[in-house]
């Protein structure tokens, strides 16, 4: 009997003296089992962050590129990447602070600029939890480029066509960034209906994102005397119809409500262009109307004039037709875009 209890009573210590080891380990895991999901957290929110900032230095960097559409626009164009910025970080994981610059630039090869950049950087760091034993903060850094490429738009005129009693005269100008009306210097003349154009086509180096808009300049009876037309215009009276209003007509004539002027479709990738349809005005406005290059996205358009003359409107569509497009130069893209 004394044998047993004294075995039994060495197992029971043992057992005791296990229970504690176990207890002693599990409480060294605990430790760092605990830093270790703590550090979890904390880079999760880290990477959340990091992803938060860097959709933001990529839109702001897209955004002030769009807007460096000339050697006159880096300011304009670093406001708008900052104010980008600026909406962007009040809706970011909580952060202990965001700092970011906007740099405006060019490219140029040969001396020739071929693209506006802009660069936005930022960098912001997170309170840690459990990882605040070891660190005060955790750093997070990124940052975004982006290219508004210099690309060549042509005014393809192989195709010209006008049949018209007045004198019709078509150019081409960049958009005033405010939407005015442009200045008559401003306008480059493409041709006029009165002789068949020299040149086939005319091409222009230009911005990816600047607009470009279009004038018929109408003379009124300019070829061959009718007398007042049906809007008004007298016997050589000159109204100019811009494409960048809807309706083109607004300022030659106020009183119309309907675009009656300007058809702009798009040329399929056969290169043959569209009949465009007669007898109508229409309401909303023409895609392409006023576009940039980067909005194109590579399409072609054609462009079809009426130019609102003759004792009544025939609302015919072919006194003035071209079609426009836009290529890349020194790049594979004709619109804004990321470069890393």
């Amino acid at each position: 009997m004394r044998r047993l209890f004294s075995f039994a009573n060495i197992l029971s210590r043992l057992f005791g003296e296990s229970r504690g080891s176990i207890s002693v380990v599990f409480g060294l895991m605990l430790v760092p089992t605990t830093l270790a999901i703590g550090a979890g957290v904390d880079f999760s929110r880290a990477l959340q962050l990091k992803s938060q900032m860097q959709s933001a230095v990529d839109a702001a960097a897209l955004a002030g590129a769009s807007a460096y559409k000339d050697a006159n626009s880096g300011t304009s164009a670093t406001t708008t990447a900052t104010n980008y910025m600026k909406s962007a970080i009040t809706n970011m994981t909580t952060n202990l602070g965001v700092t970011y610059t906007t740099v405006p630039s060019t490219k140029a090869i040969s001396g020739s600029t071929t693209g506006y950049m802009m660069t936005v950087t930022a960098t912001s760091s997170l309170k840690p939890t459990l990882l605040g034993l070891f660190m005060s903060g955790i750093n997070v850094s990124v940052s975004a480029q982006a290219e508004n490429p210099i690309v060549t738009a042509t005014v393809n005129l192989a195709n010209f066509s006008s049949s018209a009693c007045d004198t019709n005269t078509i150019y081409y100008y960049y958009v005033p960034s405010d939407g005015s009306t442009p200045a008559n210097s401003d306008l480059v003349q493409l041709y006029i209906n009165t002789s068949t154009p020299n040149v086939k086509n005319v091409s222009f180096q230009i911005s990816a994102s600047k607009q470009i808009g279009f004038v018929l300049k109408n003379v009124t009876g300019g070829q061959c005397g009718y007398g007042t037309n049906g809007y008004g215009g007298k016997q050589g009276s000159t109204h100019y119809f811009y494409s960048q209003y809807n309706p083109p007509s607004t300022i030659a004539y106020p009183s119309t409500t309907k675009n009656c002027a300007l058809q702009v479709l798009s040329v399929p990738s056969s290169g043959k262009l569209p009949t465009p349809a007669s007898g109508s005005c229409y309401t909303a406005a023409f895609v392409g109307a006023a576009p940039s290059c980067s909005q194109l996205s590579g399409q072609s358009f054609e462009y079809a004039w009426n130019d609102m003359g003759g004792t009544s409107d025939d609302h015919d569509y072919n006194d003035a037709i071209y079609s426009f497009s836009c290529s890349a130069t020194d790049s594979t893209n004709a619109v804004v875009f990321l470069t890393n």
